[in-house]
Order: structure tokens, then C-alpha cells, then sequence
């Protein structure tokens, strides 16, 4: 009886985190993504005025570089329509695999094409390259420093810092109602302050100590609470969560479901709490591939439905008592 009230009294917070089947609620990220957008809209600024300056200068780079910019300046509706919905993992994932891809090309056209003035194939003399490139110099020089001016980094990784301190908020709270209710969370009270030691902490310190762009770029870029951080050190925080939290559940249902006759759901849902955990562990502290985070998240959503499946079987049979 003890473990069927310890399910009745889970019923609404169980039931609602397992309809999303991600992270139950998280601070406001929009916010957050606005600031981001600034950045990104900063970049795309810098991008395209630096090839344009190089256009001016060199018109016969136009054909290699003028589609550049018009890939830049196709990614700032898509980046604003992710952000204006509050939509983070979309943001991210264009992020990753265009944006940051785009700002790599430009780079690598840009160089090829200051690299080919070598072999003098723009129709210009040596003395015009020359003081052309002394031109583009100065006006890169002052586009850099207008770069700089352009986002407060400090405001912004400050404001990521305050996202990461509440969204732990959220998760001890969780962690703490389960145990209030019962059920043994330590473990997700554990990993909880485990964020806070790996993420949260070393972060802060990073970002009090400096006011240096780049160097706060870094430190967000060294520091992620979910995943991102190519190089740096990843916790996985909703992934690690879910799956404990799951875990820690299926010890209260297990024993009123075998003797309901439910055996095998029980076994089910274990396997794809071990299939997702077994994963992630492989994952220690790297980032990973958003396909890689999709298969871990099938798993934790079929062993949330299994879960879901479970509550709806044996609360039917305890109201039938």
C-alpha cells in the first residue's frame, strides 16, 4: 500500500514531464537566444562588410565572394525566427550545422582569394596591390574594432551563468519533491551539485575574472550544461537526469507491477533506461552529434511511456480494490 500511495501522490508531476519527455521546466531561454542573435548578427556584420571592402578593392573576387554574403544574410530570418519562438534547439542545431559552417567557408574563401593576389591575376600592378591591401588593412583594423564594440559579452555570459543557476534550481527542486514524496533521490540531488562543481562553478569564476570578449567566448565555449561545447567539457545534464529520475521511479512501481503480473513491462523499460544510460556513459564529457542525442532521447521516451503505461495499469487496479 505504501508504494501505491508514494505513485498516487507522483501522479500529476510524473505525468506531466513524461508528456514532454524532455526536461521538465527550464528559465525563460528566449531571452538568452535574443542576446545570442546579437552576436550572430554582429558576426554576420563583420563577415560581410569584410568581404565587401575586399570586393571594392578587388573586383575580381567578386564572383568567389559575393555568394558568401548572401549565404550570411540568409542565416540572420532563420536564427531570428528559432528565437523569437524560444525555440533553443533548433537555434543551436542551425547554429551548428550552418552558421558555423558558413563563417568557416568565409574564412576559407577570404584567404584564397587575398592568396591568389599573389600571382597578380586581378589586372592590377604590384604597386596597386600593394596600396590596396594597405587600404584594406586599415578598414579591417577598423571593423574589428567595431566588432568589438558591437556585443557586451560580459552582459551576455553573465546572462548564460544566470540560466545555468536556475535552471539547477529547477532540477533540485525536482529532485528534492521526489524525495520529499518518498522516493530515494539522492542520486539526482548528487548530480545536481555535480553540475555545480563541473559547470556552474568553474564557469563563474571564468567569467568574474575577465572582461576580455574572447576569453569569456572561451569560457562559455569550455563550460555546457547540456551539450555544445565541441572541446570542452559537456554534462549532459537532461539526459543524465531523465534517466536517473526514470530509474528512481521504476524502484517504487516495480514491485506492485510484478505482482500485478506486469513483469515484462518492467523489464522493458529497464532496457531502454540501461540501452540510453549505457550511451550516455559513453559519452563521458564530449559533445556529440545531434543524432546521437536523438537516439538517446527514443530511448528515454519509450521507457517514459512504458512508465506512463505502468501508473495507468496499476492505479486502475488500485482504485478497482
Amino acid at each position: 500500500m505504501e508504494t501505491k500511495f508514494i505513485a498516487a501522490l507522483l501522479l500529476f508531476s510524473f505525468l506531466v514531464s513524461m508528456a514532454a519527455a524532455e526536461p521538465a521546466a527550464r528559465p525563460d531561454v528566449k531571452p538568452m537566444l535574443d542576446s545570442a542573435l546579437e552576436d550572430m548578427t554582429c558576426k554576420v556584420t563583420l563577415d560581410t562588410d569584410t568581404m565587401n571592402a575586399i570586393i571594392a578593392l578587388f573586383p575580381a573576387l567578386s564572383p568567389a565572394l559575393t555568394p558568401r554574403i548572401a549565404a550570411m544574410q540568409s542565416d540572420l530570418p532563420k536564427l531570428s525566427q528559432y528565437a523569437s519562438l524560444g525555440d533553443a534547439k533548433n537555434y543551436n542545431v542551425y547554429v551548428q550545422e550552418m552558421f558555423s559552417q558558413h563563417l568557416k567557408q568565409n574564412q576559407a574563401t577570404i584567404k584564397a582569394g587575398l592568396d591568389s593576389l599573389k600571382s597578380n591575376s586581378t589586372g592590377m600592378s604590384k604597386n596597386e596591390t600593394k596600396a590596396a591591401l594597405r587600404s584594406l588593412k586599415s578598414t579591417l583594423q577598423s571593423l574589428r574594432e567595431a566588432n568589438d564594440r558591437c556585443f557586451d559579452m560580459k552582459k551576455h555570459a553573465n546572462m548564460v551563468l544566470n540560466y545555468y543557476n536556475n535552471t539547477l534550481i529547477i532540477y533540485q527542486r525536482r529532485a528534492q519533491n521526489l524525495s520529499d514524496r518518498g522516493v530515494d533521490a539522492s542520486n539526482l540531488l548528487d548530480l545536481v551539485d555535480g553540475a555545480r562543481a563541473q559547470i556552474f562553478v568553474p564557469l563563474q569564476d571564468e567569467i568574474s575574472r575577465t572582461d576580455n570578449a574572447s576569453e569569456l567566448r572561451k569560457a562559455l565555449h569550455q563550460y555546457c550544461l547540456y551539450d555544445g561545447c565541441m572541446n570542452g567539457t559537456n554534462f549532459h545534464m537532461a539526459a543524465r537526469f531523465e534517466t536517473m529520475r526514470m530509474a528512481d521511479l521504476l524502484v517504487v512501481m516495480s514491485p506492485n507491477a510484478i505482482e500485478a503480473g506486469r513483469s515484462s513491462d518492467v523489464a522493458a523499460v529497464q532496457a531502454s533506461l540501461e540501452a540510453a544510460v549505457t550511451e550516455i556513459n559513453s559519452w563521458g564529457t564530449k559533445d556529440v552529434l545531434q543524432d546521437q542525442l536523438s537516439a538517446v532521447w527514443i530511448d528515454i521516451r519509450s521507457a517514459a511511456k512504458g512508465l506512463n503505461d505502468l501508473f495507468v495499469a496499476l492505479n486502475g487496479s488500485a482504485g478497482a480494490e
